[in-house]
């Protein structure tokens, strides 16, 4: 091989590396750390003991590169049209008596769900080996609605509030008893449903998707990382 030779392989395999780098670079550039937080006023049981009227908060810390579409426990995928986040770290804090009680829930026990078709998005969990995406908190309705629907997007930074839900089996119409949470150090966990508005002509039954709660809270999206 020439020399001139030589130096075009050599400036081809350079350039192939030098672009290589940048989509590298991109698809990194892509990936950004996501905090997500949610906000209610609740009653909730830790290690059994209950904490009525609380101001609870959860917090997940994910990474925009592992939205999905969301998986049931099987690892099927529930809908074209729901998306999530699995992988990540959870957290919960609420104030009592004066002082804040805080605790951490183990990887895979919580997740971040958006339903872009009915407007839905918040906390669920594969507690009972089934995709349970209003528990421990999910909102519809409000803004709410309006920031979900068709959106497909858990990257935008925002605040939102709605209905907020604490319901096991919503699909039913009516919850089912919550269900215990694991958190690594407290104890297990239960969120209640409070503020629920009954169907009269449907006994058990919640008045509707949207309206059957009359208790509200607030979504966010945060990029950035922040220590846990």
């Amino acid at each position: 091989m020439s020399t001139f030779s030589r130096r075009v392989a050599i400036a081809i395999l350079l350039r192939s590396a030098a672009v290589g780098w940048l989509l590298f670079a991109a698809n990194c550039a892509l990936a950004v750390p996501a905090i997500y937080e949610a906000t209610v006023f609740t009653d909730v049981h830790l290690n059994g003991r209950l904490y009525p009227k609380v101001d609870l908060r959860l917090t997940f810390l994910g990474d925009t590169d592992d939205i999905e579409l969301a998986r049931d426990a099987n690892g099927n995928v529930v809908s074209q049209n729901t998306f999530w986040i699995a992988k990540g770290h959870a957290s919960f804090s609420f104030h009592s008596s004066g002082r804040t009680i805080s605790g951490k829930f183990p990887d895979g026990e919580i997740f971040i769900a958006l339903d872009t078709e009915w407007g839905g998005v918040g906390f669920g969990t594969h507690g009972t080996n089934v995709f349970e995406p209003t528990y421990p908190l999910a909102f519809d309705s409000g803004s709410i609605y309006r920031f979900a629907v068709g959106s497909a997007d858990l990257t935008t930074p925002v605040t939102v509030g709605g209905h907020a839900w604490s319901c096991v089996n919503f699909l039913s119409g009516a919850c089912s008893p919550p269900i215990p949470l694991k958190t690594t150090e407290m104890g297990d966990l239960v969120v209640e449903q409070l503020f629920t508005q009954l169907d009269p002509s449907h006994p058990g039954k919640f008045t509707g998707s949207y309206s059957g709660s009359l208790n509200r809270g607030t979504f966010s999206i945060s990029l950035g990382t922040r220590d846990n």
